[in-house]
């Protein structure tokens, strides 16, 4: 469980997660919703398009699991970014009459387990609460 809450004497950096996870939704799905042709052209195809499906919706799966409390409801949100990608990829079907791609919601599945079990990771991991000054210090 990812929980950003700090705040500086602006904004929150709770908010700016927040809305720089907004952005990175928005983007996500603008981008995964673009003609194929667009796709071959930006040459994102191929293993890098396998790639840019798991980093973008770990990026999804870690910003909402900042929100949600207990592994339950991170396995749960990370379900729906899972729920998420298929709807993208049903999206790309009716718009582009193009194949459904179950590799591509394979690979967006990645990404969420991914974004799953990273913020857990970091959490496991010892913290040094010492600054770069203390360090130089001793």
């Amino acid at each position: 469980m990812l929980i950003i809450e700090r705040s500086s004497g602006f904004v929150s950096t709770g908010y700016l997660f927040r809305l720089a996870w907004g952005f990175w939704l928005t983007a996500v799905i603008g981008l995964s919703l673009l003609p194929v042709g667009v796709k071959q052209f930006t040459r994102t195809v191929g293993p890098l398009h396998h790639l840019l499906h798991i980093v973008a919706f770990a990026g999804i799966t870690v910003g909402i699991s900042g929100w949600a409390r207990g592994r339950r409801r991170i396995a749960v949100a990370t379900l729906g970014v899972v729920c998420l990608g298929a709807l993208v990829e049903l999206l790309q079907h009716h718009f582009y009459r193009d194949v459904y791609e179950w590799a591509d919601v394979l690979d967006d599945g990645l990404g969420g387990l991914v974004g799953f079990v990273l913020p857990l990771v970091v959490k496991l991991l010892p913290r040094n609460r010492r600054t770069r000054a203390e360090t130089n210090r001793v």
